[in-house]
């Protein structure tokens, strides 16, 4: 029976590596993002807060905070190695209501606070899930260290 093939086969899945975690895929020039999205994951509270959050968007598809807590999801139940940030990206519109260009880089600083202002948004009107979570973003202190 030469040139069948194996249906016992497995693709490859590119499953997690031994640490165990999830991580972004670098669409061109997401890395700002990436590496700030994996350090919020890393944080229990503020990913159970937005875990916790109600999404009351109409289209999931547009929604940051629906997109946040899919991919926070995604890194905390999957096997896989990676996960594919694009309907995040869409949903993360520009002032003029644009998707983020993934091959154009952002500064970390702008993506973060432009970040928890969406999801500020997002949440008004709901109950304040997050508040416990997220009152420590105005009491972050950077100093020069010597």
């Amino acid at each position: 029976m030469k040139g069948r093939l194996s249906w016992h086969a497995v693709a490859n899945l590119q499953e997690k590596e031994g640490h165990g975690y999830t991580g972004l895929q670098n669409l061109g020039a997401t890395c700002y993002m990436n590496s700030l999205l994996q350090q919020l994951y890393l944080v229990p509270q503020f990913r159970r807060g937005i875990l916790a959050a109600p999404d009351n968007s109409l289209d999931p598809a547009d929604s940051v905070l629906y997109q946040m807590q899919y991919m926070l999801t995604y890194m905390q139940e999957t096997l896989k190695r990676s996960y594919n940030t694009v309907p995040f990206c869409r949903s993360y519109k520009d002032p003029e209501g644009q998707p983020i260009d993934p091959r154009v880089q952002m500064d970390a600083n702008e993506f973060f606070n432009t970040l928890f202002d969406k999801l500020d948004e997002h949440l008004k009107g709901t109950l304040q899930v997050l508040a416990p979570h997220m009152d420590w973003r105005d009491q972050l202190d950077c100093r020069t260290i010597d």
